[in-house]
């Protein structure tokens, strides 16, 4: 069972991930460099959170498919 510390540290995370994104891009929308950093905060950010439902589920077959999920992030 996670710790609450643990379920906070991984909610501030992926908030700050996604504030720091759409900062980034509301900057200069126009910027590659920004939409690239824009693309790659996003993905961090779903992977952080697939990686969370990876661990608290309680059915097998649903722990698997987020297991999954986070390896095909983890390899693109």
């Amino acid at each position: 069972m996670l710790s609450i510390l643990t379920v906070v540290l991984e909610f501030i995370a992926f908030v700050g991930i996604v504030l720091l994104g759409v900062s980034t891009l509301q900057t200069s929308p126009k910027s590659i460099t920004n939409r690239l950093f824009f693309l790659f905060s996003s993905t961090l950010a779903v992977y952080i959170l697939t990686n969370y439902l990876s661990v608290v589920q309680r059915v097998d077959s649903l722990t698997l498919f987020w297991i999954r999920v986070v390896m095909g992030l983890a390899r693109s």
